[in-house]
């Protein structure tokens, strides 16, 4: 469920980028809360910071 619930919120945002989403790493964030019952915070500061920059995201794997 929880790939399911990744892979649908990704490709949303990519295919609807012209809607006003709040950063992908913050909805990633929640995702994750909702699926693990922690604090959004808490799991936003595990998580590699590179933003909407496609450059940084090989650093972050």
């Amino acid at each position: 469920m929880l790939w399911t619930a990744l892979h649908g919120l990704v490709s949303l945002y990519n295919d609807h980028g012209n809607l006003p989403w709040p950063p992908l790493d913050d909805l990633i964030a929640d995702l994750l809360s909702l699926h693990t019952a922690r604090p959004a915070d808490e799991i936003a500061a595990l998580l590699p910071q590179c933003g909407d920059a496609p450059g940084l995201a090989p650093d972050s794997i």
